[in-house]
């Protein structure tokens, strides 16, 4: 059985804290980003685990946020907190690298 994308994030921010020393308050904004990524994934496109995720899907994420008027920077960061999670999940290998070279 195939972990969930929400499983995933909060193994994620286990090992923000655990392993790489970040602060519960960046673990929380982390967390709220991903919440944010996964929520749309699997509202819009029914995405429940990596495997089912495209970059079409990523970046329907980002015109989203744009279209819901967030600013650059807080878009930039969400973004930034995505590639964050989708590096851990290559790195576990648990996701292909490949969408990680597509996101901008």
């Amino acid at each position: 059985m195939q972990r969930t994308l929400d499983t995933l994030a909060q193994q994620f921010l286990l090992y923000l804290q655990a392993e790489r020393g970040c602060s519960p308050l960046t673990a929380a904004a982390y967390g709220s980003d991903l919440t944010n990524c996964c929520n749309h994934l699997q509202e819009t496109f029914v995405a429940e685990t990596p495997a089912g995720v495209s970059i079409e899907m990523v970046r329907s994420w980002v015109v989203s946020m744009h279209e819901r008027g967030l600013c650059a920077n807080s878009v930039a960061r969400r973004v930034a907190a995505f590639k964050s999670f989708w590096k851990y999940l290559c790195e576990s290998d648990l996701a292909s690298p490949a969408l990680l070279l597509k996101v901008r």
